[in-house]
């Protein structure tokens, strides 16, 4: 929530909490002045991510990212870096709350172990009933 700060433009008496003078549009008790200054100020947060591919031919050699992922069930942002070294058979992945800064997932193991995961899931299909 914006912050909004109203004073007089001569000379710059606060009426930012005198909400019954602003309403009459009165003059300034301290000069008598008419104009006024309104100054709003408010805070905007962007989330990035950033991905990098290093390719010989398919499939990709090396693959990494790092963004911010909105985690719906517990209403956070969290901050992801992933990487994917095929040629020296390594899967790094970070989770960690912007906020706090608690890591809240670590995992580095070679990849050829990183299985069942992601796009690599087994999908059960339901037997015919």
């Amino acid at each position: 929530m914006g912050d909004t700060r109203i004073s007089c433009s001569d000379c710059s008496e606060d009426f930012t909490k005198r909400q019954r003078l602003l309403a009459s549009g009165g003059p300034c008790p301290s000069c008598g002045g008419h104009d006024r200054h309104v100054e709003v100020s408010d805070t905007v947060t962007a989330h990035a991510k950033v991905a990098i591919v290093a390719r010989r031919s398919w499939p990709l050699v090396r693959e990494g990212q790092g963004r911010d992922e909105f985690f719906h069930l517990t209403q956070r942002w969290h901050q992801l870096f992933r990487r994917i070294d095929r040629d020296a058979d390594r899967y790094t992945e970070q989770i960690t709350d912007a906020e706090t800064g608690e890591v809240i997932k670590s995992v580095e193991e070679p990849l050829s172990e990183h299985q069942g995961y992601g796009s690599a899931k087994t999908i059960r299909l339901a037997e015919p009933g």
